[in-house]
């Protein structure tokens, strides 16, 4: 299988509709590295890759919708520089089972993991926190949150009966 690249010319993308071309390919991602410059990623700019396992965010400080029906991803970090996790970003992620957030001020929208029925686990940086009180993140009732004492995932965990563990800074 040919390597093969496509570079986005903005510090941004934002795609309701990607090309037909992107589409012809899908089947065969499966890394997605994003380079210096991209800031934002969003409305499911890498959905329904089923094959996709392995995924460099680079420096992107915002994802939103992104990872929609990625069956075949099964770990993720979200580095420290995402600080906006969009609604359904890995909605439908079937397989994915650890996600680590190292953002320390992360916040995260609705439903961003509702469908990923096989979440185990989910680390969250020091202050990382649901967008608004109340929203569902779609978490599944089995995963295990680890959080900081006192944090607004810490709240969230207690508020809807997750199991968390408290990490320590």
């Amino acid at each position: 299988l040919e390597a093969w690249r496509a570079e986005f010319p903005y510090y941004w993308i934002y795609s309701p509709e990607m090309p037909d071309w992107w589409y012809s390919f899908r089947e065969d991602i499966e890394t997605i590295v994003v380079g210096d410059g991209i800031t934002h990623l969003n409305w499911a700019l890498f959905s329904e890759l089923p094959n996709l396992k392995n995924v460099d965010l680079g420096n992107v400080e915002m994802i939103d919708c992104l990872f929609r029906w990625c069956g075949g991803l099964e770990e993720i970090v979200v580095p420290e520089t995402v600080t906006h996790i969009g609604a359904c970003s890995f909605i439908g992620c079937e397989n994915l089972k650890k996600v680590e957030i190292l953002a320390d001020d992360a916040m995260l929208f609705w439903d961003v993991f509702r469908g990923s029925d096989n979440l185990e686990e989910v680390h969250f940086g020091k202050n990382a926190k649901p967008a608004e009180d109340g929203i569902d993140l779609g978490i599944n009732e089995n995963a295990t949150l680890y959080v900081h004492k006192n944090s607004g995932m810490h709240k969230y965990a207690q508020r809807l009966g997750y199991e968390f563990v408290i990490v320590e800074n």
